[in-house]
């Protein structure tokens, strides 16, 4: 045990306050934390429930309003209930109208919150009802298969019926993807306001809150899309009573959380969500915004045009609360997006001041006020931290004193011919001369607050003053009520290597201590030369560095290199730590981050490659070395076993399972090979699978060799013959060893010597347009490499076309047989009269007199009756034209030798001279008998199945012709899935009639085929899977699209 124990917690440290002077300033001024300042929140979203996040010090509502700008929560509540007139009295005598809606929940889930709540519901509502519906299926087809040793066509369907359920649940348990639970909303008014409220059940302790919009017929459902937005608001306003110690930096003040991260792109912001957030921060005349969350800035306003970039500093970790969905109370974060809201915080403890004090203040001085009393922090550069932490109490005691100066309400928009907002030399060509840039101080007034009589009177008599020698500046400027220019002169001649950054600032000569009014940037940049211009090599050489230290390095790159070999070593031979190199490239028009990790290369056209080396000589003979065939082995055969006894089974009864896996593969000469089951390779104690072996054995079942996870420490030589790969993986659950039971087993036969080849570029055929994209690498020596690959595009072109055989006409009439040929135009013609009023047949009424005089005309004409066929088979009245359907079918069937046909398609080839003729025929006549067989089974089935009164139809004749049909197609088939479906369901194997249509709904997903899954679910008694299937067809079938 510890001798001493310290008992005192640095609390300073949970949410630093002390750095800026804010907890020091809340001493003195305990009324001035952040009261009657309202701040704005734009970022992943607020959650009310959040500790600290109820009230603040006065007791008022800390969050004033939760809004969703992003879209993302929205639900359109289109629909009013019909209900005497769309109208329903409520149980007060009022008159309510309400809106319906629905959502899917998952939508308004963070992807942390949704994965828990899937894992949450797949434990408590699917897993022990599956597991209990498969060993009850189980059970029955077991018990089946003792009884039925010898089974019959009869009891065979009756098999297949029990192994249908067997299949469906471990197939469906296997392929479990929760779509989570669908909600219904209800919009009304109450003839005051809006209400709303939504049907929920899951314990997913995500608070939401709601915005109703166009008259109730959008309702916006308020959550958040990630943690990241409730830890800033509490660093920037969170009030603990009991722990004040907790507090935000303002714990008085109010925040309004707009969301706009949208939750259906991952939380990424859009530019709707920002349009929206400021059209209420407007509306709610917001003090304060905090918007530290985005993407990574371009050129024009991150400091690339010479302006500074950074005016003040914060803090930037804290631990803060985190939304309840995250199942925790607070958590630490760090970065710039927690500097941001403990600055806010700042900002509004001197804000809070100056409201209680009347003191007069404006965006503008107050940007003033908090640059001249910021404090440097030692060591680091003013571009990196501006100019340095804010010092709150030094910030209110400048405002209260300078409330009333000329320049309260104006800020100085400074513009640098050729630059930007600031000067900003850094071109090696730019260093060799003096540069006189000319300068704009253009004064812009705060608009509504600023009257005419303060423009005409403003002046101001300045002094311009620089500490830099490489910079000259006019002593003096007098500044009115419009543009002035100066010109500075900077010489960078003799700097030294390195960073030099300099202001000129202009002083009111009447007040000097009041600090710079406007300031002018002035940075320039001298990079290293390469001075060894044999090997490129550039050192330096004893660098130390403390805690937080950063050294940047600024090279100028030779003439012709395009990459660079980066190496580190560490001389302390007593101390690690962990460094961070960063590498950036800077290029106009392209944000920092965009080449950080990519290399920017020019142009995107068609161009012919030069390579030159322009430094020394390089090898840049591209090649390609093979040193092992890896062959791809499917298991021929898969086991899963129940491993009895103890020593495999789990606490709380788990049993332990294994899956056996069985590969056979021949060699044909002396080879030494490697088996690897790559899907599992290399994972050991982090594997998600118990444990894995395998061992292999030749034809003899010798064993030759074993191995485990690491495949390439287990080489096996082998000679000529046939082998076999036994592979065994345990899990405890089933479900798991069914994802890998079709893993493919790479055998790697070690190559008795390398192939190498010239490496050629190869496009394969693709649609004219389309591209190839890749790299093209040039150095042969790593790391350089890889670094050194440049993208590749290679553009398909359409094809040369091909010359047609029969452009001459010559084959016109090839396919032609001899009998067609020998025909008369009058026969044609006769003919052709014929089939035009066949095809009248489905367009006219049933009843019509055409079927009776075609039909005593062209009796034996099989077209006719098929047409008749299809008419009657589409009759609306369906039921009535059974009996003609059935008659017209065996009719047609017994007028085709269906013997003959059968026989022709067992034949293997026809030479014959009429072969495609007759092929064209006898596919007609198969075509003729499957649609008649068709029609037959399904108006069978009808009749069966809705006990319609018809003389002659029972199940026998309906196997029958099942069985028929089955010799022309196989009964999986999507031409004849319904009628396997329908004779499945009238002999009540719902198993197997849930199979099929669940083939159906994966070929092609219909309403109508999932209600009837839903249908085959309830009669099975699968209560969870109708459950989870009937979201499921919510979430496919949405009444309309989503809004944006």
């Amino acid at each position: 045990m510890a001798s001493t124990v310290d008992i005192d917690f640095p609390v300073d440290g949970i949410l630093p306050k002390k750095e800026t002077g804010a907890a020091s300033f809340l001493v003195k001024y305990p009324d001035f934390d952040g009261r009657n300042v309202l701040i704005a929140i734009l970022d992943t979203g607020v959650d009310p429930g959040a500790p600290g996040l109820q009230k603040t010090t006065t007791g008022d509502a800390k969050i004033v309003d939760l809004i969703d700008a992003t879209g993302s929560g929205d639900v359109e509540t289109t629909t009013v209930v019909e209900v005497k007139e769309g109208r329903v009295t409520g149980l007060t005598g009022r008159t309510l109208m309400v809106h319906l809606g629905v959502k899917i929940v998952y939508e308004l889930y963070p992807r942390i919150l949704r994965d828990r709540i899937c894992k949450e519901r797949r434990e408590k509502t699917w897993d022990p009802l599956t597991r209990e519906a498969i060993a009850q299926a189980t059970k029955a087809l077991e018990e089946f298969d003792a009884a039925h040793t010898n089974p019959n066509q009869e009891e065979k369907q009756e098999r297949e019926n029990l192994q249908a359920e067997v299949d469906i649940l471990t197939d469906m348990d296997k392929k479990y993807s929760d779509c989570g639970p669908v909600y219904d909303c209800v919009v009304f008014n109450d003839g005051e306001t809006w209400r709303a409220c939504i049907d929920t059940s899951e314990q997913d302790k995500l608070n939401y809150s709601f915005n109703i919009y166009n008259d109730g017929n959008v309702l916006e459902i308020v959550t958040n899309a990630g943690s990241h937005g409730t830890h800033v608001a509490c660093i920037t306003a969170g009030h603990f009573p009991d722990n004040p110690e907790r507090n935000g930096v303002a714990p008085g003040a109010q925040i309004i959380g707009v969301k706009i991260g949208d939750s259906r792109l991952g939380s990424m912001e859009t530019g709707t969500a920002l349009v929206r957030a400021m059209i209420k921060v407007q509306e709610y005349g917001c003090d304060l915004i905090n918007y530290s969350y985005g993407e990574a800035s371009h050129w024009s306003n991150s400091g690339h045009d010479g302006a500074l970039g950074v005016d003040i500093s914060a803090p930037g970790g804290a631990i803060a609360s985190v939304p309840n969905w995250t199942l925790k109370n607070c958590q630490l974060m760090n970065g710039t997006s927690m500097s941001s809201p403990n600055a806010c915080g700042c900002i509004a403890l001197v804000l809070s001041g100056l409201k209680a004090r009347d003191v007069s203040y404006n965006p503008y001085s107050v940007k003033r006020a908090l640059q001249n009393t910021a404090k440097p922090v030692e060591g680091v550069e003013v571009f990196a931290m501006g100019y340095g932490l804010v010092q709150v109490e030094k910030a209110y005691d400048y405002l209260c004193e300078y409330e009333g100066v000329a320049e309260c309400k104006t800020q100085f928009t400074v513009s640098c011919s050729g630059f930007g907002s600031g000067i900003y030399i850094r071109e090696p060509i730019d260093l060799e001369k003096p540069s006189i840039v000319a300068v704009t101080i253009d004064p812009v007034h705060y608009e509504g607050i600023t009257d005419n009589e303060e423009k005409i009177n403003f002046c101001l008599q300045l002094s311009l003053t620089c500490d830099a020698s490489f910079v000259q500046c006019p002593s003096h400027l007098e500044l009115m009520n419009c543009t002035r220019s100066v010109s500075i002169k900077v010489d960078p001649r003799g700097l030294p290597e390195g960073v030099h950054f300099t202001e000129v600032c202009g002083y009111d000569i009447r007040c000097v201590e009041r600090g710079p009014v406007f300031r002018i940037p002035v940075t320039v940049i001298v990079p290293v030369r390469v001075t060894d211009t044999s090997d490129y090599v550039m050192k330096y050489d004893n660098m130390s560095f403390k805690p937080g230290q950063i050294r940047r390095h600024f090279i100028h790159v030779p003439e012709g290199a395009n990459v660079a070999v980066l190496r580190v070593q560490s001389t302390d031979l007593e101390k690690s730590c962990r460094m961070l190199l960063h590498a950036v490239q800077v290029l106009p028009q392209f944000q920092y981050k965009k080449l950080e990790f990519e290399k920017f290369h020019a142009g995107d056209s068609v161009c012919r490659f030069d390579l030159r080396s322009y430094l020394k000589t390089e090898d840049v003979s591209p090649s390609v070395s093979l040193k092992t065939l890896s062959v791809p082995l499917r298991p021929i055969d898969n086991k899963i076993r129940c491993l009895a006894g103890t020593r495999d089974t789990l606490p709380e009864g788990r049993q332990i399972y294994s899956l056996e896996l069985t590969y056979k593969f021949s060699v044909s000469k002396t080879v030494e090979v490697t088996p690897d089951l790559s899907v599992l390779s290399d994972l050991l104690y982090e594997c998600e699978y118990e444990s894995q072996i395998w061992m292999l054995f030749d034809s003899n079942k010798q064993l030759l060799g074993s191995g485990d996870a690491y495949p390439h420490q287990y080489n096996v030589k082998l000679d000529k013959g046939d082998y076999t790969v036994l592979f065994q993986i345990r899990h405890d659950k089933k479900s798991t060893l069914e994802r890998v039971k079709s893993a493919v087993l790479l055998m790697n036969y070690k190559l008795s010597s390398p192939l190498t080849f010239d490496l050629v570029p190869l496009a394969k055929t693709a649609t004219p347009g389309s591209y190839l994209s890749g790299t093209l690498t040039l150095l042969k020596e790593e790391p350089a490499k890889k670094a050194s690959a440049i993208p590749f595009k290679y553009v398909i072109t359409e094809a040369g076309k091909k010359a047609s055989k029969s452009a001459n006409g010559k084959d016109k009439d090839k396919g032609e047989n001899s009998e067609e040929k020998s025909k008369s135009m009058e026969e044609k013609f006769m003919e052709a009269q014929r089939d035009l009023k066949i095809s009248w047949l489905s367009k006219l009424d049933i009843g019509h007199t055409l079927y009776r005089e075609l039909k005593a005309e062209f009796e034996d004409h099989i077209p006719l009756y098929i047409a008749r066929l299809n008419a009657i088979d589409s009759e609306k009245d369906r039921e009535k034209c059974i009996p003609e359907i059935i008659e017209t079918a065996r009719l047609v069937l017994s007028k085709i030798d269906q013997q003959s046909v059968l026989a022709y398609f067992g034949m293997k080839s026809d030479n014959s001279a009429e072969a495609a003729s007759i092929k064209t025929k006898k596919e007609e006549k198969k075509v003729e008998i499957m649609t008649s067989l068709l029609k037959l089974g399904l108006a069978q089935a009808d009749v069966l199945l809705n006990g319609w009164s018809v003389e002659g139809v029972t199940a026998g004749e309906l196997d029958t012709t099942v069985t028929e049909l089955a010799k022309w197609v196989e009964p999986t088939d999507s031409k004849v899935l319904l009628l396997s479906i329908k004779h499945a369901m009238v002999h009540q194997q719902y198993g197997r009639a849930l199979k099929l249509t669940l083939k159906e709904w994966d070929d092609k997903p219909s309403k109508d085929a999932g209600i009837k899954v839903l249908e085959l679910y309830e009669k099975l008694g699968w209560d969870h899977c109708h459950h989870y299937f009937s979201n499921w067809l919510l979430v496919k079938f949405p009444p309309a699209y989503r809004p944006f």
